[in-house]
């Protein structure tokens, strides 16, 4: 098995994301951001 927290890894290290202000760090429930990067680049991917 592979842990998610791996994949969050190597996801970050493929698609970097510049620092974010505090606030944008977690959405509104608490959770963290996602990495907006990575989603727009995979999202293009299938066009």
């Amino acid at each position: 098995m592979i842990d998610p927290v791996d994949l969050d890894g190597v996801r970050d290290a493929l698609y970097p994301m510049l620092p974010m202000p505090p606030e944008w760090e977690r959405l509104e429930d608490g959770t963290p951001a996602p990495n907006w990067v990575a989603a727009v680049a995979l999202s293009r991917d299938g066009r």
